[in-house]
């Protein structure tokens, strides 16, 4: 801070300065004409904004000051924004980092929906906001913000959103006919000819640890967790045939499934009705279309 006298009577050396305020410190004068006031602070990790004063004293003169205006250090927290997740997800892992951390403070994480909840967060400087997801086997798509704030920095908007998908554990069968794109799960356990079981393993998804998909149909796997399959046949998938292979952890083949996929396909509404009762298909299995020269 430069500083000038008026009228004065004594060198410029014998100008004093002095603070009170203990994050003001190294305060000392340059003896130059105007002189400098030289001073240092400290960093402001209080969390909020701050006054201090430097005390001027110089002879005969009437003591002076000049106030110190410091803002609170600004912290910055860099997350991620727009999150996805599928229908069959019950663990969603996202990761952040602040800037300027505050001693023994923490990033909060305030979350208000029904189908997901915040599970933990670790770390300080970085770390993992964990949450917690409910399945969503409804028939929509849902969406939720969660706000993420730290005493010393601006809050910040994560948008979740999390895709709908179909359970089809209650159906058991080798074939599974889907006519709408879209996440679905099976029962992985339960072999197609109704067999109860697979082997006798527990329910943390070792029945089934891998899968694999063949054909000219497109499919995700999306898991193979608690004796399920989940996947996902895409917005832009053409109608045509998958195998889905379980597998167990030592890649031993457990059973095939055949997903059949024949786009916006109503099978009970274009079955043909024989005259004897005898209700049948009006369409190969398999097939993508019911002309039979296809």
């Amino acid at each position: 801070v430069r500083i000038s006298l008026v009228r004065p009577v004594a060198a410029y050396r014998q100008i004093t300065a002095s603070s009170t305020d203990e994050w003001i410190h190294n305060i000392h004068i340059e003896p130059v004409e105007p002189a400098i006031v030289h001073f240092s602070v400290d960093r402001n990790d209080s969390g909020d904004n701050r006054t201090g004063i430097v005390r001027l004293e110089y002879a005969t003169a009437k003591e002076s000051n000049f106030i110190i205006f410091q803002s609170k250090n600004l912290s910055c927290i860099s997350v991620e924004t727009d999150w996805e997740s599928e229908f069959c997800n019950e663990i969603l892992e996202i990761p952040y980092s602040i800037s300027d951390i505050l001693a023994s403070v923490h990033l909060e994480a305030k979350l208000e929906c029904s189908w997901a909840k915040v599970e933990s967060i670790s770390g300080e400087e970085e770390g993992i906001i964990t949450l917690k997801l409910d399945r969503n086997v409804t028939n929509a798509g849902r969406k939720a913000v969660m706000t993420l704030s730290y005493p010393n920095a601006d809050p910040v908007d994560v948008n979740l959103t999390q895709y709908n998908g179909t359970d089809l554990s209650d159906k058991k069968a080798n074939c599974f006919l889907i006519n709408k794109p879209g996440g679905y799960s099976i029962d992985s356990s339960v072999k197609g000819n109704g067999n109860p079981s697979l082997g006798d393993v527990d329910l943390k998804g070792k029945i089934v640890s891998a899968a694999l998909t063949e054909g000219n149909l497109t499919v995700k796997i999306l898991e193979c967790k608690d004796k399920h399959i989940s996947f996902r046949i895409p917005d832009d998938a053409v109608s045509g045939n998958a195998i889905l292979e379980g597998m167990d952890k030592d890649n031993k083949t457990l059973w095939s499934w055949h997903i059949w996929y024949y786009k916006d396909f109503d099978a009970e509404n274009t079955a043909d009705t024989y005259n004897n009762g005898s209700i049948v298909m009006n369409c190969n299995l398999g097939a993508t279309s019911d002309n039979w020269e296809k």
